[in-house]
Formats: structure tokens, sequence, C-alpha cells
């Protein structure tokens, strides 16, 4: 897959930008992570209906700005490609070296 980091937006809990963000999905050939300002769990479902292959959550969890215990049930299951299904993607937390949550 591929890591698109929204470097602008990282660590700033300002949000993501959608349209960027739905435009690198969409051109992507592989399963695309978005990182850089997720912040909120509209835009973890937002980033499962484009079609995001995973996000990465650094400060929405260090920040508890999400709570991993809310996000863990919805999205902490294994990523698919976003060609894979048909009804969103299941996207899972890392940390900020690329570890995976498993609260």
């Amino acid at each position: 897959g591929v890591l698109s980091t929204d470097v602008g937006r990282e660590g700033k809990m300002e949000g993501i930008e959608r349209a960027s963000v739905a435009r690198v999905i969409e051109a992507c050939p592989h399963p695309a992570w978005i990182s850089g300002g997720v912040t909120t769990m509209d835009e973890l479902d937002y980033l499962g209906k484009q079609g995001a292959a995973g996000a990465v959550l650094g400060m929405a969890l260090y920040t508890e700005t999400l709570d991993p215990a809310m996000v863990a049930p919805k999205w902490g299951g294994r990523a698919t490609p976003k060609d894979a299904h048909d009804s969103g993607t299941d996207i899972r937390s890392t940390d900020d070296t690329g570890t995976q949550e498993n609260r």
C-alpha cells in the first residue's frame, strides 16, 4: 500500500482536507493509508466510504480526542483494499512509530 501524509496538517488536529484525500484514494492503484489531520470519527467514516485502506491516528489518540475504545470496535480489524469491499473499509489505528494500537 501507499501512505499519503498531509504534512501541513500533521499534528495540528485541524482535520483532513477531504477533497485532496478523495483524489489520492481515487488515483492510487494501491491501497492508500491516510495520515495528517485525522481527528474525528466523522473523518474516519469519510475515509472508509472513500475506500481508504487505513489511517494513521497520532495526535488524535495521544490527546484523547479519539477514544481507542470507540475506534477499535468499528475500525480495528484487518485493512482491506478499496476494491475488495463494497460497504466501507476496516481502518487500523497506528501510533507515530507505525505500531498498530490494539487497545
